[in-house]
């Protein structure tokens, strides 16, 4: 078990688990949009904008650290004057690819009116 976990599941998630974040994100402000329209979370007042403006906000600070501290433990950050593996180019690339999807998919959440669109 543990070879497999050393040989395959890591470098798996290593690989792949930035973008695992980023649809996991992806799909829960649709999830949390879905919810907080239909309960009227948009007109609950809180920190000067809705509650749902900041469940999403908040969901979406979340989900860059994680990718961010995902990125940080890529080899390819930790050591960038040694040789690089296509692992750790891999795991850099899918981290920042990630990362700009999370901040794509929260910019309308940010720049739309909550809830008025029918």
């Amino acid at each position: 078990m543990e070879a497999f976990r050393e040989r395959i599941a890591g470098p798996l998630w290593q690989g792949g688990g930035p973008f695992i974040v980023w649809a996991l994100h992806f799909f829960g402000l649709y999830v949390l949009v879905a919810a907080g329209c239909t309960s009227g979370w948009a007109e609950v007042p809180l920190l000067g904008t809705s509650l749902l403006r900041v469940l999403l906000i908040a969901a979406s600070v979340l989900a860059m650290a994680w990718i961010t501290w995902l990125l940080l433990r890529s080899d390819g950050v930790r050591q960038p004057q040694g040789s690089r593996g296509l692992l750790a180019v891999a795991a850099s690339g899918s981290a920042w690819l990630a990362l700009v999807g999370v901040v794509w998919a929260t910019a309308p959440a940010l720049m739309l009116p909550m809830c008025s669109l029918k």
